[in-house]
C-alpha cells in the first residue's frame, strides 16, 4: 500500500494547474506537459547545472544511472559548442617553447662531479656522429 495518491488524481492536477496557467497540455510539436514531463525538465537541467549523474540519480530515485542518463536527461542546443568551447587553449604560443630537460645537448645540473660525466657523454655522443 502506497501513500501516494491515484496517478490519475495526479494527472488531474497537472492538468488544472496547467489551465490555471494558460500553459496548453499539448504543444504544437506534440509535446505533453505532464508528470513524467516535469521530471524529464528536473533532471535534464540538473545535467545542464554541471550536477554529478550520480546525485541526479538519486535526486530522481531512479534504479539505475542509465534510465537516468539515457532515458530522462536532454541535451539543449548549443551545449556541445559550450563544452568544447570550455576545453583548454593546447597550442603553446613560440615564446613558451619547451624548454631542455636533460637530454641530448642540455646541461641540466650544477653539480660538477655530474656535469663531468654528462659531457663525457656528449662528447662522446658528438665524436660518434662525426665519424659517420
Amino acid at each position: 500500500a502506497s501513500n501516494l495518491p491515484d496517478r490519475r488524481r495526479v494527472a488531474g492536477m497537472i492538468q488544472t494547474d496547467l489551465a490555471a496557467a494558460g500553459i496548453a497540455l499539448k504543444d504544437d510539436a506534440g509535446r505533453v506537459a505532464d508528470f513524467h514531463a516535469l521530471r524529464h525538465t528536473f533532471i535534464s537541467n540538473l545535467a545542464a547545472a554541471g550536477v554529478h549523474p550520480k546525485v541526479a540519480q538519486s535526486l530522481a530515485r531512479h534504479s539505475t544511472i542509465t534510465l537516468t542518463m539515457d532515458r530522462y536527461t536532454h541535451q539543449y542546443p548549443g551545449r556541445e559548442v559550450e563544452a568544447i568551447a570550455a576545453l583548454p587553449d593546447l597550442s603553446a604560443p613560440a615564446a613558451q617553447a619547451a624548454k631542455k630537460t636533460g637530454t641530448d645537448d642540455a646541461r641540466v645540473t650544477q653539480d660538477p662531479h655530474q656535469y663531468t660525466h654528462q659531457r663525457e657523454r656528449e662528447t662522446a655522443h658528438e665524436s660518434a656522429h662525426a665519424r659517420r
